[in-house]
């Protein structure tokens, strides 16, 4: 039996966005770390500060081959002037999605079309001597065949 429809394969969306950041930030000179995890202890004081990005939900369309995921990002220093300043920075860049599309375009066939926040950035305890900043956002994410 076949399927009603073919199945596409929706791409990372996490790395997307981590890979994006990372451009954005190198491009105009901002200091801050971007990674799917935080770096190991042992590393962690020397490279903040420091944004993870994870996917925490959202639904997909896969007859539309539309994806919309929940993306939380946290900013990770040691003060809590020096986290919403980068927490400023992480915000200008996310929301400069709207105006880079192109540069989302994954290999595996999709790209970032839209940024919505779902959650302003909020101060979150975390363990001494770290402060943590979360902020959420909704992506709409176009897949399309490779």
């Amino acid at each position: 039996m076949s399927a009603p429809f073919d199945l596409i394969e929706l791409v990372d969306v996490e790395l997307m966005v981590v890979k994006f950041l990372r451009a954005q930030f190198a491009e105009n000179d901002v200091e801050i770390g971007v990674g799917l995890v935080l770096p190991p202890d042992d590393d962690l004081i020397e490279r903040l500060p420091f944004v993870t990005v994870t996917r925490a939900g959202g639904l997909a369309d896969v007859r539309e081959r539309f994806d919309y995921p929940l993306i939380d990002l946290n900013v990770y220093e040691l003060t809590n002037q020096a986290v919403v300043e980068a927490g400023t920075q992480v915000r200008k860049y996310i929301h400069a999605i709207r105006t880079h599309r192109d540069d989302t375009v994954a290999p595996a066939g999709g790209r970032i079309t839209d940024v919505q926040e779902a959650a302003s950035p909020q101060r979150l305890p975390e363990d001494d001597p770290l402060v943590r900043l979360q902020m959420q956002v909704r992506l709409t994410v176009r897949s399309f065949p490779a």
